[in-house]
């Protein structure tokens, strides 16, 4: 213990679970390198595709037109996927988060759509293919832009627990 915190943190006292190390169930084989990951798992069962995201170059704009054709004659690109592929609210993750395929990005690397190809070279000569036309918006770039202009991190999430 710290000598000078020792004063104001007493310690603490072990009755059961708590103060108890308990292993997870997957610890062994996390440490011992048996332990399956995506990446493990392509090659095992039914073909996989790769997927490589078309980033923004752009820290802050409103994409205007995405030509996906010339990722589509790249050998073994499969399919482009866009805000046209999903159905519903272009939405992932958390709900009313952020969207899957924006039409306005928000960052520099922002994926704006996904090519996926037969191997990972193939998906990622695809994404260079793609074609995305965009419109430049101010952008915030130092972290005291931002607090001057009130920029923060969006709306904050609520979580509430019970009947509203």
């Amino acid at each position: 213990m710290n000598p000078h915190t020792a004063h104001a943190l007493p310690r603490a006292q072990r009755t059961g679970a708590v103060g108890a190390s308990i292993a997870h169930e997957s610890a062994a084989d996390h440490v011992t390198g048996a332990a399956l990951y995506t990446d493990d798992l392509v090659g095992h069962g039914r073909a996989a595709l790769h997927a490589w995201p078309v980033q923004s170059t752009h820290a802050h704009a409103r994409v205007l037109s995405l030509q996906t054709a010339p990722a589509l004659e790249v050998p073994g690109v499969v399919r482009v996927l866009t805000a046209d592929d999903v159905p519903g609210t272009n939405d992932s993750g958390v709900k009313g988060d952020e969207p899957l395929f924006p039409h306005e990005v928000m960052f520099y690397g922002h994926a704006v759509c996904w090519v996926l190809a037969e191997t990972l070279e193939s998906a990622r000569r695809g994404a260079e293919a793609v074609q995305v036309e965009y419109e430049p918006l101010p952008s915030l770039i130092t972290l005291t832009e931002a607090i001057e202009a009130g920029s923060f991190q969006g709306r904050q999430p609520v979580v509430s627990k019970g009947d509203p």
